[in-house]
Protein backbone atom coordinates (compact mmCIF):
# COMPACT_ATOMS: atom_id res chain seq x y z
CA UNK A 1 0.00 0.00 0.00
CA UNK A 2 2.89 2.21 1.20
CA UNK A 3 4.24 1.46 -2.41
CA UNK A 4 1.12 2.47 -4.04
CA UNK A 5 0.49 5.83 -2.58
CA UNK A 6 4.86 6.71 -2.99
CA UNK A 7 4.28 6.29 -6.91
CA UNK A 8 1.04 8.43 -6.63
CA UNK A 9 2.96 11.48 -4.97
CA UNK A 10 5.77 11.11 -7.29
CA UNK A 11 3.55 11.49 -10.20
CA UNK A 12 1.41 14.13 -8.66
CA UNK A 13 4.74 15.75 -8.25
CA UNK A 14 5.77 15.66 -12.05
CA UNK A 15 2.60 16.77 -13.14
CA UNK A 16 3.59 20.96 -13.45
CA UNK A 17 6.80 20.40 -14.73
CA UNK A 18 4.84 18.77 -17.81
CA UNK A 19 2.44 21.42 -17.87
CA UNK A 20 5.33 23.92 -18.29
CA UNK A 21 6.92 22.20 -21.35
CA UNK A 22 6.65 22.39 -24.96
CA UNK A 23 6.90 19.61 -27.83
CA UNK A 24 8.00 18.82 -30.75
CA UNK A 25 7.21 15.71 -32.98
CA UNK A 26 10.27 15.14 -35.07
CA UNK A 27 9.30 12.43 -38.28
CA UNK A 28 10.10 11.65 -41.55
CA UNK A 29 7.57 12.61 -44.49
CA UNK A 30 4.99 9.12 -44.51
CA UNK A 31 5.17 9.55 -48.40
CA UNK A 32 8.85 9.31 -49.21
CA UNK A 33 10.36 8.31 -45.69
CA UNK A 34 14.20 8.24 -47.27
CA UNK A 35 15.72 9.03 -44.54
CA UNK A 36 16.38 9.60 -40.65
CA UNK A 37 15.59 12.20 -38.19
CA UNK A 38 17.52 12.19 -34.45
CA UNK A 39 16.06 12.81 -32.12
CA UNK A 40 12.52 11.66 -33.41
CA UNK A 41 9.22 10.59 -31.87
CA UNK A 42 7.27 12.99 -29.57
CA UNK A 43 10.26 15.04 -27.66
CA UNK A 44 9.49 17.38 -24.57
CA UNK A 45 11.43 20.33 -23.54
CA UNK A 46 11.02 22.03 -19.71
CA UNK A 47 9.50 25.07 -19.76
CA UNK A 48 12.90 27.94 -19.73
CA UNK A 49 14.46 25.51 -22.20
CA UNK A 50 14.22 27.61 -25.56
CA UNK A 51 15.30 25.57 -28.38
CA UNK A 52 16.45 22.00 -29.65
CA UNK A 53 19.15 20.84 -31.98
CA UNK A 54 17.91 17.89 -34.32
CA UNK A 55 20.22 15.91 -37.18
CA UNK A 56 18.05 15.50 -40.72
CA UNK A 57 19.87 13.40 -42.90
CA UNK A 58 18.64 11.81 -45.93
CA UNK A 59 19.18 8.69 -47.65
CA UNK A 60 21.90 8.03 -50.18
CA UNK A 61 21.05 9.24 -53.32
CA UNK A 62 18.46 11.93 -52.06
CA UNK A 63 18.24 15.21 -50.95
CA UNK A 64 16.55 17.38 -48.65
CA UNK A 65 13.61 19.32 -50.20
CA UNK A 66 11.99 20.77 -47.21
CA UNK A 67 11.52 21.33 -43.31
CA UNK A 68 8.25 22.35 -41.92
CA UNK A 69 8.43 24.33 -38.81
CA UNK A 70 5.23 25.30 -36.87
CA UNK A 71 3.14 22.99 -39.09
Amino acid sequence: MFRKLFVIFIVLLMLPAFANAWYVNAKTSPLSGQGTINPSGNISYPAGVNSGEFTVTPAAGYTLSRVTLDG
